[in-house]
């Protein structure tokens, strides 16, 4: 089994925008999973309001505090 840390493991890609992005479920070796980690710096933005229609999306906040428009 493989082992993803979100917080000692390096970022797989890192935007020039103050987005870091690290895919968690990739790492662990998850085939049917999507689960990726943003870090965002203060002020750096990531993905506008959407939707998907096979799946569900949750975010967790780990740190800071989000703004936005959220359904």
């Amino acid at each position: 089994m493989s082992e993803a840390n979100v917080f000692g493991t390096e970022p797989d890609f890192r935007l020039p925008n103050g987005v870091s992005i690290l895919q968690v479920a990739k790492h662990a070796g998850a085939e049917l999973l999507g689960a990726t980690a943003y870090v965002l710096e203060a002020g750096a933005r990531w993905a506008d309001l959407h939707v998907h229609y096979a799946n569900e999306e949750m975010i967790v906040v780990l740190e800071g505090t989000p703004t936005g428009a959220y359904a």
